[in-house]
């Protein structure tokens, strides 16, 4: 029946949850690369193991192009970037994650809030930076 109607399921879905969730966003303002960098060095001086995550932010930094149209903000163990500022934490935005004990990168791409992550790819350490561009790539930001 729903066919019928040219309605498709996915369609009606996403009627059923924006009635269900009135969503709200979770805006957050972008912080600068430099604060982010300061952010990750002062919890590494604690004894955070985060050197991982700081040494994404340095590659970020160090490329004009990514630097100039990435937004982030951070999460102690995480780093969530956007390509909009402010930045709405479950919407057009990557999520990613190191684990220390098995050496993987965790990407996590969520399009929309109320959804699982539309690409999620895990990648050894020493591809971080090729697979990130990559990834970023893939998004066609």
């Amino acid at each position: 029946m729903i066919s019928e109607l040219g309605v498709s399921i996915s369609d009606l879905h996403f009627c059923i949850m924006s009635l269900v969730h009135k969503h709200k966003p979770s805006l957050v303002e972008a912080k600068s690369w430099d604060e982010i960098e300061y952010f990750y060095i002062d919890l590494i001086s604690k004894g955070w193991p985060l050197g991982d995550i700081l040494s994404m932010i340095h590659f970020i930094k160090a490329d004009a192009q990514l630097s100039n149209k990435l937004f982030a903000c951070t999460s102690l163990d995480k780093l969530i970037i956007s390509i909009y500022n402010p930045i709405e934490l479950w919407r057009e935005a990557i999520h990613i994650q190191y684990n220390k004990e098995k050496e993987l990168w965790n990407f996590r791409y969520y399009p929309q809030p109320h959804h699982e992550p539309e690409h999620e790819r895990n990648y050894p350490g020493n591809l971080l930076f090729d697979k990130f561009r990559d990834f970023v790539h893939i998004l066609g930001w």
